[in-house]
């Protein structure tokens, strides 16, 4: 029984990542065309026939890669993700953090590298406030997951799913003020207190008091 030479080069397979690089630089171009229309006019604005046109492409072509709006947008939010886990890392080695992490390092490493990331990527802020579609994208997901764990409250997905609501609208915003730092400090705060329990009031055991003309007997006469 004999074995194919290992040594001599398969041409199926050489052609296969050709034309697999071609592909992944043909997705690395609607990615960026998509990007920055979404930087100029907002996710809800951007079309399929704008992202082809803006990549120089017929729109046939755009759907051989991708069947709509929506995957083009988890795509470019599932590799913003990546870049997400790379940004943190950079910010937590050059920033002094405590040994054990409290609520509020946490959200400030993580607004930091949101913040230093919407530098490289201008369609950032349009992302974290889109509403469409209506089911979170990869990074909105991501972002709900890095925030601290909510304290005993009766739903902690759903308490965590509003604190990163808050976040990204918040960060959202604060990305086009000329002073980010006004709009960051609430914040920041709005989402510590998204996260920290709150007591549902108790029955009070005695009734309330009630004033002296409502307990007074009425005059005998």
């Amino acid at each position: 029984m004999s074995f194919p030479d290992s040594s001599v080069p398969d041409p199926s397979a050489h052609s296969q990542r050709k034309h697999q690089a071609r592909g992944e630089r043909r997705i690395a171009q609607i990615l960026g065309a998509a990007e920055d229309l979404i930087a100029d006019m907002g996710v809800q604005a951007v079309s399929m026939n704008a992202i082809a046109r803006r990549a120089g492409i017929s729109p046939g072509s755009l759907y051989q890669y991708f069947p709509g709006k929506d995957a083009v947008v988890e795509e470019m939010s599932r590799r913003l993700v990546v870049q997400l886990q790379h940004a943190k890392r950079r910010v937590s080695w050059t920033s002094s953090q405590p040994v054990q992490p409290t609520p509020e390092t946490v959200i400030d490493l993580l607004l930091e590298a949101v913040m230093f990331l919407a530098q490289e990527h201008p369609a950032l802020p349009a992302l974290l406030v889109s509403t469409e579609p209506t089911e979170p994208n990869a990074l909105l997901k991501a972002i709900a997951r890095s925030l601290p764990r909510p304290g005993a409250v009766h739903d902690e997905d759903v308490t965590r799913d509003l604190a990163a609501l808050i976040f990204c609208t918040g960060l959202g915003l604060a990305v086009r003020h000329p002073d980010p730092a006004v709009l960051l400090r609430p914040t920041r705060q709005a989402v510590l207190s998204a996260l920290r329990p709150t007591e549902d009031p108790q029955p009070s055991a005695c009734p309330p008091p009630t004033s002296q003309t409502e307990t007074s007997a009425p005059a005998a006469r």
